[in-house]
């Protein structure tokens, strides 16, 4: 959730800094700013469901990885138990794995 949480709790957007000290230039930057903050929000409610989508795939990548290393680490315990001559059955292989 690294994108999510950055778009939500960070606040990529500051419009404070937007706004000009002087009387007229800050009613003019109002009136501008108004209708391009709406497309502001449009454009970064757009990004949260791709944000989404990039944690789902970074999720989705690391628990593949996390059962490959596992699945490796099953294969060499089972020729570990090839080269010492006994038999690779199920609760060998997890008592090596345990160990």
């Amino acid at each position: 959730m690294k994108y999510l949480t950055y778009i939500i709790k960070q606040s990529p957007l500051q419009p404070e800094k937007l706004l000009s000290e002087k009387r007229y230039l800050r009613q003019m930057t109002v009136i501008i700013v108004v209708p391009v903050s709406v497309l502001g929000v449009l454009f970064i409610a757009g990004l949260i469901p791709g944000a989404g989508l990039m944690d789902l795939h970074r999720l989705t990548k690391l628990r593949y990885l996390q059962w490959k290393r596992k699945e490796r680490r099953k294969m060499y315990v089972k020729a570990v138990l090839l080269s010492l001559g006994r038999p690779t059955t199920k609760s060998n292989v997890m008592m090596l794995m345990a160990a």
